[in-house]
């Protein structure tokens, strides 16, 4: 009903900063919880014309309004950026949201103000665009910021940067935090807060993995790297993704079990057999899969676990009766070669090897003679 009257007042609105200022401040006798609040798009508009309009006025509104009926002016401009943020559709369609607060002077009803809103959205369990976030948590005071506003992180890496700024302005007792942080991290992971992909994996892996000096960075990669939970929701999405590993991800693959291995966060990853599965499990084969998987998983390393004898024999087992697959796989001989022979400089007999073992190949019984035909 608002938003039906709303033409007949913006104009009001727009020259006359008295009347925005009694509206906002109505706006502040609104309570909104998880049980009343059933944001639409008609509402966000609302809330959004009504914010457009003051962040042109903001300075005047400012200047009139009675020390009393500060806090219902604070309470109604919370509302109006929580229901314009609930219902955002797009990064455009947060401007004029917390900006606003951090225009406000320095001192306490700012303070209120941006504390009150960002205890709203933890309260609701609403998570809000990082960049918004982060410049809540800039604005609140540090003996006022818990480890419970964390919960607004949107994925792990949001998360992680949360916690740092956590850890930057509490210094102090950072190291008395570290049992904290472990159990809110095993409640989020519990209950799916967060979704693993394996664009996470890879970048917690890369994250522990990291060289760094700086203290609240090594204070986090303990508690990841060492997190049974983590562990257990690794294991689950990658075994799940075993059996439909699409080429593209080879190379996310290849730093997720080579590059960035970890052997407690993936101790219950036979990484052998995790590269026979991806090979042998699909169905939609093709010589560039093939390709991609020989680039990627015998030429992409020289670690000992990997052996390369084996692997190579199941890999060609994949196409060796498939006269097309393997015409054109041998077409790509030279450059599969170069590939094999750059990954083994150090080691002469198995840079030999591949060669002498493709030859083999092309003289099985039938082969050869189906390739020249």
């Amino acid at each position: 009903s608002c938003f039906k009257y709303l033409s007949t007042i913006e104009n009001v609105l727009k020259q006359d900063p008295d009347a925005l200022n009694i509206l906002i401040r109505m706006f502040g006798l609104l309570s909104i919880n998880q049980e009343n609040l059933i944001i639409d798009r008609i509402s966000a508009i609302f809330a959004s014309t009504i914010l457009d309009i003051l962040s042109n006025k903001l300075d005047e509104v400012l200047t009139i309004i009675d020390e009393n009926d500060w806090i219902y002016f604070s309470q109604g401009l919370v509302a109006l950026i929580c229901v314009k943020l609930i219902d955002h559709r797009n990064e455009n369609e947060t401007c004029n949201t917390t900006d606003l607060i951090a225009r406000m002077p320095e001192g306490e009803q700012r303070d209120n103000a941006a504390f009150v809103l960002l205890d709203l959205f933890y309260q609701l369990q609403r998570r809000l665009p990082k960049n918004k976030v982060m410049e809540l948590y800039r604005l609140v005071k540090p003996d006022q910021f818990a480890l419970d506003y964390l919960e607004l992180a949107v994925s792990l890496e949001t998360y992680i940067d949360y916690l740092i700024y956590l850890l930057k302005i509490r210094q102090d007792t950072s190291d008395d935090m570290k049992d904290d942080i472990k159990n809110q991290l095993d409640k989020l992971l519990a209950k799916n807060h967060f979704s693993i992909t394996l664009f996470d994996i890879g970048f917690i892996l890369n994250y522990v993995k990291e060289k760094t000096d700086d203290k609240s960075m090594q204070l986090i990669q303990s508690i990841f790297q060492t997190n049974n939970t983590l562990q257990s929701k690794i294991k689950l999405e990658l075994s799940r993704r075993n059996y439909n590993i699409s080429s593209n991800e080879f190379s996310l693959i290849h730093d997720i079990i080579i590059h960035l291995y970890n052997s407690y966060l993936l101790y219950n990853i036979n990484r052998l057999q995790y590269l026979t599965r991806i090979l042998n499990s699909r169905y939609d084969r093709t010589s560039s899969y093939f390709l991609a998987w020989f680039k990627y998983f015998l030429c992409g390393t020289d670690e000992d676990w990997l052996i390369y004898k084996e692997l190579t024999r199941q890999w060609t087992e994949c196409f060796a009766n498939d006269q097309k697959i393997l015409y054109e796989i041998l077409e790509n001989i030279d450059s599969l070669i170069d590939l094999w022979t750059k990954a083994s400089l150090n080691n002469n007999q198995e840079s030999n090897f591949f060669v002498t073992y493709m030859v083999a190949q092309c003289f099985r019984q039938g082969t050869f003679n189906k390739l020249i035909s």
